[in-house]
């Protein structure tokens, strides 16, 4: 029964696109019936039932496609429904003969304050407005951001500009900023690697190659928010660089130019 049911739910989807041409030529198979004789409308009767036939046959085609294409190595969803989407939905991948999901993950709530957000009690945070405000990188850094593995992340007005303060223009903005910046001032926007290294050099270099394969296996986690902190690390240890190495004190001694390409140059690849 369960199998018949989930049959009958994808061929009224398949159906759907169809259905405007469908009652069209209903309407018009209508008006000629009302202008025909008897026998005409027998013969008339078959053409229909004929023409019923072959658009039943086309939505079956259409169904089977669809089932053929059906891929689903990770299955993401909250986790208020993972009963039904853990219970039931594999059950109706069975009775079709479909692959089942190699993994499901029910992400936490992004909860506004201390509860969870409703119209009734008038504190949603609508994503158009934020959007609006912060701009749609802002926005999404942050509840991806504030969205940690294991609990619920909180989303407010206030949590969202200390976040972009802090994290956005503070830490990456600073860095990108002072780079550039100097970079023009003392080399015109062009910075080679002079191979003057010291021993500061050696910590920079280590965390900026360990980054993409700490980033990579907290995605492979799904831990995405981990994933970003990693990033944001690095983002902080070439800050730090900037402060011990002192590009600005190096430009005023024309004997250690060399060395301020140096440095720029690793801050660059970093």
């Amino acid at each position: 029964m369960m199998m018949v049911m989930m049959f009958m739910v994808m061929i009224v989807s398949a159906a759907t696109t169809a259905l405007p041409i469908m009652m069209m030529f209903m309407l018009v198979m209508v008006l000629m019936v009302m202008a025909m004789s008897a026998a005409t409308l027998l013969s008339m009767m078959m053409v229909m039932l004929m023409m019923i036939v072959f658009f039943m046959a086309m939505v079956m085609v259409c169904v089977f496609m669809h089932m053929s294409a059906f891929r689903a190595d990770l299955h993401l969803i909250g986790k208020d429904i993972i009963r039904f989407h853990t219970i039931y939905w594999p059950i109706f991948l069975m009775a079709l003969d479909l692959p089942l999901p190699k993994q499901v993950f029910g992400h936490p709530w992004l909860l506004q304050g201390d509860g969870k957000m409703s119209k009734s009690k008038g504190n949603v945070l609508y994503a158009d407005e934020l959007v609006d405000f912060f701009g749609v990188d802002a926005v999404r850094y942050f509840v991806l951001h504030e969205m940690p593995f294991e609990n619920d992340g909180v989303i407010t007005w206030e949590l969202m500009v200390e976040r972009m303060n802090s994290d956005l223009a503070n830490t990456l903005g600073n860095l990108v900023n002072r780079t550039v910046s100097m970079t023009n001032k003392y080399f015109s926007g062009t910075v080679t690697d002079k191979g003057v290294a010291e021993e500061v050099d050696a910590d920079l270099k280590a965390v900026t190659e360990s980054t993409p394969k700490a980033v990579e296996d907290k995605m492979e986690e799904l831990r995405v928010a981990d994933a970003m902190t990693e990033i944001f690390n690095l983002f902080k240890r070439c800050n730090k660089y900037i402060d011990e190495t002192m590009p600005w004190v190096l430009a005023k001694d024309e004997a250690k130019k060399d060395r301020l390409e140096t440095v720029l140059w690793n801050l660059i690849q970093s």
